[in-house]
């Protein structure tokens, strides 16, 4: 989408594709490409930007601690929910479709925050290259109707890192971090010691 845009001119488009929405839910993992929605949200909506992480398991507790002090750096607030899909058989069963149970339970937890708060809109960090890779999590997201910014506006990663620095946040230059379960094979039944050892 919008071919020929430098970032700064996808930033723009991305700021004013958000004002519209007025209260918005933002899926927020502390990764570089959630960490830029959340951020022009705040610019623009201020404290009408809820960013949600899930906290369970399969997400290291180092990086929830990084992602609420990056959060914190620029003002946003960000609620923390707890995720039980290891409460979920077809998820703990690790089959091709883990990233679908997984991101069900999530965006199930987002709904609820986004009724709570009269937000208009969740959102995640979707961007173009994501679309083309194996997500199962993206049918999650259709279900629950999810907006995906970032690839709607044709931001690739290099325009995120680029928007990222422009912001000085502290996740411009973070390498990608999957969830724990994705380190684990197909198949392999996944337990919480199995995610500890990860």
């Amino acid at each position: 989408p919008l071919p020929g845009l430098d970032w700064r001119r996808r930033l723009e488009h991305l700021r004013a594709l958000i004002v519209p929405l007025r209260e918005v839910v933002v899926a927020y993992s502390g990764g570089v490409d959630s960490s830029l929605v959340l951020r022009a949200a705040h610019d623009v909506l201020g404290a009408r930007a809820h960013g949600v992480i899930g906290r369970s398991d399969s997400y290291a507790a180092r990086e929830l601690a990084l992602a609420l002090e990056q959060a914190a750096a620029f003002g946003a607030h960000v609620e923390v929910v707890t995720t039980g899909e290891l409460a979920d058989a077809k998820f703990r069963a690790n089959a091709l479709d883990r990233c679908y149970h997984c991101k069900s339970e999530l965006y199930r937890r987002l709904d609820e925050v986004a009724g709570r708060t009269g937000a208009s809109a969740v959102l995640d960090g979707t961007i173009t290259e994501d679309l083309a890779d194996w997500r199962p999590g993206r049918q999650a997201a259709a279900e629950r109707k999810v907006r995906s910014p970032l690839a709607e506006l044709g931001f690739t990663k290099a325009d995120v890192r680029a928007a990222a620095a422009h912001y000085g946040l502290a996740s411009r230059d973070k390498p990608a971090s999957p969830c724990l379960a994705s380190r684990i094979p197909y198949g392999t039944e996944i337990s919480r010691d199995n995610l500890g050892m990860v």
